[in-house]
C-alpha cells in the first residue's frame, strides 16, 4: 500500500468534508472509480461508507475528490466550500437563463464600419 503525501492526502481529506457537508441521498454525481481511473460514470448518491461513496446500485468505492458534477452541475471538492449546492444552482440556473435570452435577442450590426 503507498502511501498519499500530505498535500495530496490533505486535499481527499478536503474534499471528502466538503461533499459529506453537501451531498443527499438521491443526488446525481458523475465521477471516475477508484478502480477504474479513466472511465467516467454517473452514480446516484446513496450514503457514506466512512470516506468512501456508496451508490444506490451497490458501488462503494468512489472518492469525493473525483467527482467532477453534481446534479448537473460542475464541482471541484478540494476548492473552500463557501455557498451551498442549493445557491450554486441557483447561479447556475440564472446564469443559463441569461445565456438563452442573450442569444435570443437579435444582433444588431453598425453597418457604417467595414470589416
Amino acid at each position: 500500500m503507498a502511501l498519499i503525501p500530505p498535500k495530496e492526502l490533505m486535499r481527499v481529506l478536503s474534499a471528502t468534508a466538503n461533499a459529506k457537508n453537501i451531498l443527499k441521498p438521491g443526488d446525481k454525481i458523475r465521477a471516475v472509480r477508484s478502480n477504474c481511473s479513466s472511465r467516467v460514470r454517473s452514480y446516484t448518491f446513496e450514503r457514506w461508507d466512512g470516506n468512501w461513496i456508496v451508490s444506490r446500485s451497490g458501488v462503494n468505492d468512489i472518492a469525493a475528490i473525483s467527482i467532477d458534477l453534481v446534479n448537473g452541475i460542475p464541482v471541484d471538492f478540494t476548492l473552500p466550500c463557501v455557498v451551498s449546492l442549493e445557491e450554486a444552482q441557483q447561479v447556475y440556473a440564472e446564469n443559463q437563463r441569461r445565456m438563452n435570452q442573450l442569444f435570443q435577442e437579435p444582433i444588431e450590426y453598425d453597418r457604417s464600419v467595414p470589416f
